[in-house]
């Protein structure tokens, strides 16, 4: 990103451009049009304190991370933060020395970019007269109207797509006759006219040859296959060979692809390519599904990745400190017809070598641009607090490096203290309706469960309670013990009401009492008293019991952080070291984090640290963010501290952030 000096006017405002996560990509996903597809991730950029324009442009350079194909062209969508409507923006694009792609863009104001990979298109106009046309996508394609082929002018296009070659040797295995039929095959030809009409004169159509090793080739073998009705058909028109390109003619013009079979086979050439095209835009692939369980936050991470790439993701998300989820749903097994024969003659003569068990699949087919509609039932449900409950959809982009969505997950009941069980479901929409195609159960220990429910308050303080005097049950029958349990019992009584007890009066002695007697009584009186008066006393004095504002518990941590957008500012305010901060920056970028998530782990490591501050950590966070300007999330936090709430995304719309 340059920045030029004046771009805007006030010295407060910071200049951002951030990538968006793969988990928040569903905000700013957009349907494209057919052969289109997302090459880059979404950027974002916005000022931080003002919605002021620009007064000058900035210059962004966009990686690109797919390297473009000679039949295709790149696009970049622009679209403001306050619109819903995307458009084209102009770019030039700029390779590394790496050989790294990308794209430089004049952004005029702060706006959502991402960059798309479309088919190149040839477009012509076709008059009444007639018109010869040699395409510049490839030389060796042209079309020939004759005279009055129409009746009037119209408009032509031609498009080059791939063939999905990737998923040949699975349809190998999976049929191992029909695929064996084909040879060599181009790519898919697309010719459209802006009048669905047959012409009334044929058209001369030449198309390349697929490529061979051998120049000498059968060409009774080769042939043209042609779209119609949502299905390949075998056209039967005669073909002329020049050079290395055929030609024929047609009176409706269509998709074309020109293939070369095994001899004698051309009629099998129809189901070869009914099973190219299921798998045309299909990428094999599965379901991950990942839980890491912190003691203040539980995470869930689904992820969707090819085949060959799954150990790759298994084993980065648990070095992640994440744990693998294992499938437990299964396809239902094929049952095979038996046949029962009357005799063993009859056996003999219909016995037939038996074809080739069929492989069955244990993945799934992932289209780019379809959506696994997520369903999370049991004990646990998805947090409150997560922005995304709302849109739990996991949208697949085959050429993104990643496509993954994060939940934050929490207990359905906070007063079920016990282990507890959860089932995820992935829904894909079909024209049958909705099917599930993957289910996955969750588990958590009574550990995890415990730590979770526990979060963010601190351990009591317990006081001893008050004694109350011991009733004696016990008859006393000489005088001189019930005159010293009478004592006893007075001296307890004036100490539970805090009154100075009155002097008693000794009884009447008599002349053989001796001076020994008289100091055992009053030692008894006074010992009773002073143990049980020991006994009730605490043995340290009271200390009150503080407790965490709701404001710092860990829900509240993670609503404000999606609110603080400049999380390693904050981090400077908070008194963190920069060595700490340098630290946190390197690990959030090679386990790709976001800026939410850094944040969200600042304010834990504070929060930790600060804990002897336990009754002005909310006023240190305030200050902090006061000496940021972001007075009005200060005001949010005080409000609620106040009324001893939570924060919540609700809070912060409803006071207009």
């Amino acid at each position: 990103m340059t920045v030029d000096s004046g771009v805007v006017g006030n010295k407060r405002d910071v200049i951002s451009c951030s990538m968006v996560s793969p988990s928040d990509r569903y905000k700013y996903v957009f349907e494209l049009k057919p052969y289109e597809v997302f090459v880059s991730e979404f950027f974002v950029l916005r000022l931080t304190f003002t919605s002021r324009p620009l007064k000058k442009p900035i210059h962004l350079r966009l990686p690109v991370l797919d390297e473009p194909n000679v039949n295709s062209e790149l696009c970049v969508k622009e679209r403001g933060l306050d619109e819903q409507e995307w458009t084209e923006a102009e770019f030039t694009t700029t390779v590394s020395a790496k050989g790294q792609h990308y794209v430089d863009v004049v952004a005029p104001r702060t706006s959502v970019f991402v960059v798309t990979s479309r088919p190149k298109t040839d477009v012509f106009e076709v008059a009444v007269a007639g018109k010869m046309h040699n395409s510049h996508l490839n030389n060796r394609i042209s079309l020939s109207f004759p005279k009055n082929a129409t009746a009037i002018c119209i408009t032509c296009e031609i498009q080059i797509t791939p063939m999905n070659r990737a998923n040949f040797p699975s349809l190998a295995k999976e049929h191992p006759h029909d695929m064996a039929d084909l040879l060599a095959a181009t790519d898919y030809f697309h010719i459209r006219t802006s009048v669905d009409q047959p012409f009334r004169h044929p058209v001369k159509v030449k198309l390349p040859l697929p490529a061979l090793e051998d120049e000498n080739f059968p060409k009774d073998d080769i042939v043209v296959m042609v779209f119609v009705s949502d299905s390949w058909q075998l056209m039967e028109t005669p073909i002329e060979f020049k050079m290395s390109a055929i030609t024929f003619r047609t009176s409706t013009l269509g998709r074309y692809c020109v293939a070369l079979c095994r001899p004698q086979r051309r009629k099998r050439m129809k189901e070869t390519f009914r099973h190219i095209h299921e798998e045309e835009l299909v990428v094999r692939g599965e379901i991950l599904v990942f839980v890491h369980v912190a003691e203040k936050l539980w995470t869930m991470c689904v992820e969707m990745a090819p085949s060959g790439h799954t150990p790759r993701v298994v084993e980065t998300r648990e070095r992640q400190g994440y744990r693998h989820i294992a499938k437990s749903f299964a396809p239902p097994p094929v049952v095979e017809s038996t046949t029962s024969f009357s005799s063993r003659r009859v056996f003999r003569q219909q016995q037939r070598v038996e074809p080739p068990k069929k492989v069955e699949r244990t993945d799934l087919d992932l289209v780019s641009g379809r959506v696994f509609e997520l369903q999370l039932t049991g004990d646990v449900q998805i947090g409150s607090d997560d922005p995304g409950r709302f849109n739990t959809g996991l949208r697949y982009e085959e050429r993104l490096a990643k496509n993954y969505r994060h939940f934050i997950i929490e207990p359905t009941s906070i007063e079920k203290c016990c282990p507890l069980k959860a089932q995820l479901r992935c829904y894909v929409t079909g024209a049958e309706g909705a099917t599930c195609v993957r289910t996955f159960d969750l588990d958590f220990e009574l550990e995890a469960v415990k730590a979770y429910l526990d979060k963010g308050v601190d351990e009591a303080v317990v006081e001893p309670p008050e004694l109350e005097p011991i009733k004696s049950e016990v008859t006393i029958t000489d005088p001189r013990l019930k005159l010293i349990s009478d004592a006893g019992d007075a001296m307890l009584s004036s100490e539970k009401v805090g009154k100075k007890s009155p002097a008693l009066r000794p009884p009447k002695r008599n002349s053989h009492t001796t001076s020994l007697n008289e100091t055992s009584k009053k030692y008894e009186v006074r010992s009773r008293a002073s143990t049980i008066a020991r006994l009730t006393k605490p043995m340290r004095p009271p200390r009150e019991a503080i407790r965490e504002s709701k404001v710092l518990t860990g829900r509240s941590l993670a609503c404000l952080a999606r609110e603080v957008e400049q999380g390693l500012t904050l981090a400077i305010y908070l008194g963190i070291s920069d060595s700490t901060i340098t630290g946190m920056g390197f690990d959030a970028l090679a386990n790709g984090q976001s800026i939410v998530d850094i944040t969200y782990r600042i304010l834990l490591l504070w929060k930790r640290r600060s804990n002897h501050f336990k009754n002005k950590q909310v006023d240190l966070l305030a200050d902090a963010l006061n000496d940021m300007g972001r007075s009005d999330l200060v005001a949010v936090i005080m409000d609620h501290h106040r009324q001893n709430m939570e924060l919540t995304p609700d809070c912060f719309v409803a006071s207009g952030l």
